[in-house]
């Protein structure tokens, strides 16, 4: 096939009103053919540069047109310019969240970029639309793949944090204690303030074997404030090796972890846990995990004791754009002193949507209820805590800068306790932005 494309330029064809059309010579015979449909021919004949400069015009003059972006995307993945495909793939989805082969697109792009995360949440996305059974097969080999290749993952997140009860106090200024009135101080008191909030973590896996890798993680979650007696500071990290199958992975950890609370430490705790994952589908996963750490709190070392801990959790994808999850624990702190030790028990529920537009909500209630096993001296009574939470978060997919999006988040939580000093109620903003990569 004699392929010649003929237009104006660039400039007139931006200038051309609808429908913009060129003129080709196949096998010897002239035809009008619309541009994308030329632009199309040319991909097809391996004529890259060609293509996109006749896309790249059309895009002046239709810069929302579905069609134009996704040609230009294709091209820049076989150009092996992933950021740019991945930055036109997202423009598409920002108005169409639905498109199940532009999301396909997309996570071979995250993919070919070594992406792993973004890949295999938008390789989970794309499975959940109606597709033929051959790129079904596809995505779950490509979603095989990942969790065998995948060598490190980052994600961090800064925000602006103003909070109504930074110290999770009490509204009350007084208290029974052993029977007789006390005035509570100003600082034991709900206080409010504006904070910084910073959450890093990252994790490498590093193979041992076709079927076997060491993942090493680390995080970090931070609340700071002007005043630093209310800082809250966390360190995690684990080490252990994965054994993986098309269907599961299992693998046992050692963990460990430090908090700070205001200048000093608060608590700290060294142990291990034996987690799996069983994919039934694609679609829908299921996890479980068993573990336990020796806990120490080195300014009241009578709440020194081994906790354990178990939980399960699941997610569903239903559609290209929805996500929902689940979780449900339940721990065991034990104490040197009874009134120390506890039992709590923890559900919360996930939902997340990209909508049109760009934006992308999430909702997540939980709820925890705590148990004491003996009384507390000052109170009488044994502390029953029920506590519930709702978070809401919005992302705006439409902006992109370096890689991080805007978030906007609120978390109301209201802690009813049969000791007054411990029942609050608390609203938590967090305006800033986010990464995964």
């Amino acid at each position: 096939m004699v392929l010649g494309l003929v237009l104006a330029g660039a400039t007139a064809l931006a200038q051309t009103p609808p429908p913009f059309t060129a003129t080709i010579e196949r096998n010897g015979k002239a035809q009008t053919v619309s541009v994308v449909e030329a632009a199309s021919l040319l991909m097809r004949a391996g004529k890259l540069d060609d293509a996109r400069k006749v896309l790249l015009a059309l895009e002046k003059a239709r810069p929302d047109d579905s069609e134009v972006l996704f040609l230009l995307g294709l091209i820049a993945v076989q150009q092996k310019d992933y950021d740019a495909a991945i930055r036109l793939f997202r423009r598409i989805l920002v108005r169409e969240p639905g498109v199940a082969r532009v999301r396909l697109e997309l996570a071979r792009a995250f993919f070919l970029n070594k992406d792993w995360d973004n890949a295999e949440r938008q390789f989970r996305f794309a499975r959940s639309s109606d597709l033929p059974a051959g790129a079904i097969a596809n995505i779950d080999q490509y979603l095989f793949a990942i969790r065998r290749l995948r060598r490190w993952s980052v994600n961090a997140q800064v925000a602006v944090a103003p909070d109504t009860n930074l110290n999770a106090g009490p509204d009350i200024t007084e208290l029974q204690i052993f029977g007789l009135p006390f005035q509570l101080s100003d600082q034991t008191r709900r206080k409010s303030g504006v904070g910084a909030a910073l959450d890093l973590g990252g994790e490498w896996d590093q193979p041992l074997g076709q079927r076997t890798r060491l993942d090493l993680g680390a995080a970090f979650h931070g609340l700071v404030y002007p005043d630093s007696e209310f800082d809250d500071l966390s360190l995690s990290a684990f080490a252990g090796p994965a054994f993986l199958a098309r269907k599961w992975e299992i693998g046992p950890r050692l963990t460990a972890f430090r908090r700070w609370y205001g200048r000093s430490v608060y608590n700290q705790g060294l142990g291990g846990v034996l987690q799996g994952t069983y994919y039934v589908t694609p679609r829908f996963g299921v996890g479980a995990s068993v573990g336990a750490q020796t806990v120490s709190f080195p300014q009241l070392t009578q709440q020194n004791g081994v906790a354990v801990s178990g939980g399960l959790n699941a997610y569903f994808t239903p559609n290209p754009f929805t996500l929902l999850s689940a979780n449900a624990a339940l721990s065991r702190q034990n104490a040197e002193i009874p009134a120390y030790a506890y039992t709590a028990g923890q559900v919360a529920l996930g939902y997340s949507r990209d909508l049109r537009g760009g934006l992308s909500i999430s909702l997540t209630p939980s709820l925890t209820l705590t148990r004491y096993d003996a009384p507390l001296a000052a109170f009488g009574v044994s502390r029953r805590d029920a506590q519930w939470t709702l978070e809401i978060a919005a992302l705006d997919r439409r902006i992109d800068w370096y890689g991080f999006t805007p978030r906007v988040s609120y978390a109301f939580t209201h802690d009813a306790s049969n000791v007054a000093l411990y029942s609050f109620d608390r609203s938590r903003f967090e305006f800033g932005v986010t990464r995964v990569f």
